[in-house]
């Protein structure tokens, strides 16, 4: 346990940063886009006059020692930026400081309340660009429900908005997900892939890759590493944007229940192989992955 506490110790800020109101950044060590986006957010703290350092709390994956370290440091902070769905529920009890989460798919599966920085880019420039760039009228949005019933609400407010037809694909099995993508496929042009567990696992994938192609229905994903995996094409809000506008968002303080937040623009991602057997057009963006 001492070995798990000292593990979790903050980094200090540099003095004189409590004068301003500390910031406190709440992640999980390793790789991955939420470790690009927790340093970009300190990036970007340390940007603002007289600020200094932001205090970090390195989770351990031991929820008491975890909590331990968290209640000690944001003590002094103001604002706590809390990076991934496990950072966001630990801060969530933090009396006195404005909470920021980051990299969170689906805000109403946590229970903290705070400002969300959405991982999806404004929706109703998702849809312009379907319609613009993919000559999309219908549209299809594979999830599993228990996860992201609530997101298939709002990408379908978005997609009424645009004029385009919106066809929700629930699936909550490998064996649901082959049979909605045999009956769903033939009546959509374009196929949504939420942010979800469905995406996790690498052989749902490979089968929603593979079937979208045959079937010459561009699936557009969300996070930047599916491109890699072989989804055509993937609209991901760059890091230092949503860090930039997490720490704009911090100097409003007070949130009561949730507010999310979309990022307005999106960097446009391209798998190499999967977009020239749909016949992508290489003006749609950066050529990415396999």
């Amino acid at each position: 346990m001492a070995a798990a506490v000292a593990a979790a110790i903050a980094l200090a800020a540099c003095p004189g940063a409590e004068a301003l109101g500390a910031s406190l950044i709440v992640r999980r060590a390793g790789e991955g886009a939420l470790s690009t986006l927790a340093d970009s957010v300190a990036g970007e703290v340390k940007k603002k006059p007289g600020a200094g350092s932001p205090r970090i709390v390195e989770m351990t994956g031991d929820p008491i020692a975890d909590r331990a370290a968290i209640e000690r440091e944001a003590k002094q902070a103001t604002v706590v930026y809390a990076v991934g769905a496990d950072a966001t529920g630990l801060v969530g009890d933090l009396p006195n400081a404005a909470i920021i989460a980051l990299g969170i798919a689906n805000p109403a599966k946590v229970k903290t309340s705070g400002t969300y920085l959405s991982v999806y880019p404004r929706l109703d420039r998702v849809f312009t660009f379907l319609q613009e760039k993919l000559a999309a009228k219908r549209v299809g949005f594979l999830h599993t429900p228990t996860q992201n019933g609530e997101m298939a609400l709002l990408f379908a407010k978005a997609a009424q908005t645009r004029g385009l037809t919106f066809n929700p694909i629930p699936v909550s099995s490998p064996g649901e997900l082959a049979r909605a993508l045999k009956d769903e496929l033939p009546k959509i042009d374009v196929l949504l892939l939420a942010v979800d567990p469905l995406l996790f696992d690498r052989r749902n994938l490979e089968t929603i890759v593979a079937q979208s192609i045959a079937q010459k229905k561009p699936a557009v994903g969300f996070l930047r590493d599916l491109t890699a995996l072989g989804v055509p094409v993937c609209l991901v809000s760059s890091p230092g944007e949503v860090a930039a506008k997490a720490v704009e968002l911090s100097e409003f303080t007070g949130i009561k229940g949730k507010k999310r937040v979309e990022i307005d623009s999106a960097l446009v991602y391209l798998s190499r192989k999967s977009s020239a057997a749909l016949n992508l057009s290489q003006d749609l963006g950066t050529v990415d992955g396999r």
